[in-house]
């Protein structure tokens, strides 16, 4: 099957917008904070909102310092991870 320089001009158009597009994306997921959206519900007691979307291009430093916490105090190792907290 023959294709003109017309029909593959297109196809490679196409295909550079839809490279921009798709890099526009992410320049501008980069620039965005770390929460992308909130939903309207909220939670009655605490008022915290039922669901949140993530920027996945987010620094997630505090979130490997929590886990790191969080594991070490399920594993039982409450006194070596609160000792810190400790300044009296």
């Amino acid at each position: 099957m023959q294709y003109s320089r017309t029909q593959i001009g297109i196809a490679v158009a196409a295909c550079a917008l839809l490279i921009v597009i798709f890099f526009g994306y992410l320049f501008w997921l980069n620039n965005q904070g770390p929460v992308l959206a909130k939903s309207d519900d909220r939670d009655p007691l605490s008022g915290i909102p039922n669901a949140i979307s993530l920027n996945p291009l987010r620094d997630r430093a505090s979130e490997r310092v929590a886990n790191k916490f969080i594991r070490a105090m399920r594993d039982g190792e409450c006194k070596d991870q609160l000792a810190a907290w400790e300044k009296d």
